[in-house]
């Protein structure tokens, strides 16, 4: 699962993230959740996009 940083006021990350719901899925339980950084995935040109390949490769790569 790849999940954003939360933000705003009205965000409240632990409503999601400390439920039974989302503890009860295997790739939280099997430590495959990566936090994306927030301000390189809210572009889409090419650089950006090429970085969050990267990102994503490495995360996946490293836990095979």
């Amino acid at each position: 699962i790849f999940t954003n940083a939360w933000s705003g006021d009205d965000a409240d990350p632990s409503a999601v993230y400390e439920s039974n719901v989302w503890k009860s899925l295997p790739a939280v339980q099997n430590g495959m959740v990566f936090t994306t950084n927030r301000k390189g995935d809210l572009f889409n040109d090419p650089v950006s996009l090429e970085a969050q390949l990267e990102f994503i490769l490495d995360c996946l790569l490293e836990r095979k």
